[in-house]
């Protein structure tokens, strides 16, 4: 896509700054995202490298530069286990003498989504580097036997064998004399790939987000607080109240409405994990919030109806889904990426004492026919107005927290029971089936795969 970019049929796709698009553009804006950079474009870019210019890729981008080999002695590889979602995690200073460096202190945080494991090589063909799995034993040069096992060659003395170089796992490995000898596809050192920044050390690798196995956080006693907003909204925070104290009374119904104001760009489609993992997921934690109970069942019906672009990624842009709790209560969930008025997140609980709302107001993007409408005047238009002050909320609770004041109002267990009704959703979207939760087993093989969704 990047190169032959994509089909010039149908509409223009611009990506710019509009009133219906407010969020996007500002920096680089075009009037339409679908042509490449063709080949001489390609080759401008690697011109521009080549003379030393920074080019900064992330994701699909960094694979791209990998493989077209705008640069010599990186490689990429793909996590086997690892399911890291839209997680913050700490980075550690390699090169501070890098210019890309300048400004920032030993470690810092940044943004991980299932992203590429990169390997480094002082040759053009890997051989020399390449990243060395925790634990895996190394082999012999002549491939036979294990470095324990003695070598008796036959009819000649005993010779013992060079020690084989070693390094840490994120540095290329150091060239021995017998590739030293004769081999051009050695990299001059002035070319040689520099490491400016590096993954923490597993103890102190984890910021924030959802990871496979989040009790392990749990257990080991680090400050956690995961980022559900909702929990810090007053208005939820007053409804989870209610229900607890018995003023709703016997919890009959909880009925939730969730649609953004306008889609997102189309390259954000196939990162997103799809519908449920990206945006149910927050409706799915407060249902577990505020109610005080877990999701037993559910079964989802969804569709692209608004933008042929989700169906190309086997993506849907509007669901309802119902679930049962276990206590008996019934929610109900009618989720979309596009409301035409604005930003809609609203909750609704019918108890046998009490009915309350959270989300309706002068700013809920609807227009009311009724004789005596609530007057609407400015609707929200993304979570960022909607949720301001829960927002606010939630990063002081994240400080008092990290400062050991109190106890995190969202732990890892809570992101995981969220996954795994995500995962529960995005099943029973394949399957046409209602999904019991007990068969989402975390981190086992009954979870549904991001290959499964995207079919």
């Amino acid at each position: 896509l990047i190169v032959d970019g994509m089909p010039m049929t149908g509409n223009a796709l611009p990506w710019k700054t509009t009133p219906l698009t407010p969020n996007l553009g500002k920096t680089d804006e075009t009037d339409d995202m679908r042509p490449g950079l063709g080949w001489s474009g390609l080759m401008n870019l690697q011109k521009f490298v080549q003379s030393g210019g920074v080019l900064i890729t992330a994701m699909d981008t960094s694979d791209f530069a990998v493989s077209l080999n705008l640069t010599s002695g990186v490689s990429m590889g793909r996590a086997q286990r690892l399911r890291a979602i839209g997680d913050i995690l700490r980075m550690k200073t390699v090169d501070s003498t890098s210019p890309i460096a300048y400004g920032y202190g030993d470690s810092l945080a940044m943004y991980a989504f299932n992203g590429p494991i990169f390997n480094v090589s002082n040759t053009v063909f890997g051989g020399g580097g390449g990243r060395r799995a925790g634990g895996q034993r190394e082999q012999r040069t002549t491939g036979r036997g294990t470095p324990d096992d003695a070598d008796t060659p036959q009819g000649r003395p005993p010779v013992e064998p060079p020690e084989m170089p070693k390094a840490e796992v994120w540095e290329a490995l150091p060239l021995t004399d017998e590739q030293r000898r004769n081999n051009g596809g050695i990299i001059p050192p002035a070319q040689r790939p520099r490491v400016v920044l590096r993954y923490a050390d597993t103890r102190d690798l984890f910021v924030s987000g959802l990871l496979d196995g989040g009790d392990e956080i749990e257990a080991s006693g680090i400050a956690f607080q995961l980022g559900f907003h909702r929990r810090f909204d007053p208005a939820y925070q007053e409804a989870r109240r209610r229900v607890m104290n018995g003023e709703i009374g016997r919890l009959y119904q909880a009925r939730m409405i969730a649609t953004d104001h306008t889609p997102p760009p189309e390259a954000y489609i196939p990162t997103s994990g799809g519908f449920f993992r990206d945006s149910s997921i927050h409706d799915f934690d407060a249902v577990r919030f505020i109610t005080g109970d877990e999701v037993e069942t559910i079964q989802v019906e969804g569709a692209a109806l608004g933008s042929d672009m989700f169906a190309r990624y086997g993506d849907v842009d509007t669901v309802v889904a119902s679930m049962r709790l276990r206590g008996g209560t019934l929610a109900v969930l009618a989720g979309g990426r596009h409301n035409p008025r604005g930003y809609d997140v609203r909750m609704e609980l019918v108890g046998s004492e009490d009915a309350v709302v959270m989300g309706l107001g002068q700013h809920t993007p609807l227009r009311a026919l009724d004789p005596d409408p609530v007057g609407l005047t400015t609707a929200w238009d993304s979570f960022l107005d909607r949720f301001a002050p829960a927002y606010q909320a939630e990063l002081g609770a994240f400080v008092e927290v990290a400062a050991g004041r109190a106890a995190s109002a969202c732990t890892a267990r809570d992101g995981l029971e969220a996954m795994r009704i995500a995962e529960a959703a995005s099943r029973s979207l394949v399957e046409a089936r209602r999904v019991a939760l007990q068969e989402i087993v975390a981190g086992g093989e009954k979870e549904v795969s991001p290959e499964l969704i995207s079919r």
